[in-house]
């Protein structure tokens, strides 16, 4: 059992920090963190591999870091300072994912709410013959139902407080 030479830690610590990087972006977690960029720029031979930007999900960016060096360390140089940003501006898309998806499934359950206010008015119609005279009171029902339900939604309601009120509307 020698000393380790220069190649042996460079191996070493290359390994090291792909593990780091595997491991830390597996995180369940989507936001990314600034300190855990910056130590993975610091294990990769200051940003000179690029592991920092496999971390962000810039694997493009991240194989030519490799490849070149840190785009002959200019680039890694560049990240010493540019690396807290970019981790802010990572987080702030992946926060624009979550309320895009958010906003599509809201929309999706007011499509679908719309849709059963349809059916039912066109229910009312069938069994009356007359669309006139079964209609505004369902309306009317229909109404109370979705406010006691939106009360219950923002918790004012607890669900036997909801279900006594559903009750006494359906009658």
């Amino acid at each position: 059992m020698g000393r380790l030479g220069i190649s042996e830690i460079f191996i070493l610590i290359i390994i090291f920090a792909g593990i780091t990087a595997y491991f830390v972006s597996r995180n369940s977690s989507s936001t990314k963190s600034s300190s855990i960029a910056y130590l993975l720029w610091f294990l990769s031979f200051f940003g000179v591999l690029g592991f920092h930007r496999f971390y962000l999900g810039k694997i493009g960016t991240g194989l030519l870091w490799l490849f070149t060096g840190g785009v002959f360390g200019f680039g890694a140089f560049i990240d010493l300072f540019t690396l807290g940003n970019q981790v802010t501006q990572y987080n702030t898309n992946e926060e624009l994912k979550e309320i895009r998806t958010a906003t599509l499934s809201n929309a999706q359950s007011i499509n679908q709410s719309k849709s059963i206010n349809e059916k039912v008015l066109n229910l009312s119609y069938v069994e009356t013959g007359n669309k006139n005279s079964n209609i505004e009171p369902h309306q009317d029902k229909i109404e109370k139902l979705k406010d006691i339900k939106k009360l219950l939604d923002d918790g004012i309601l607890t669900q036997e407080e909801f279900e006594q009120q559903k009750t006494k509307i359906l009658g």
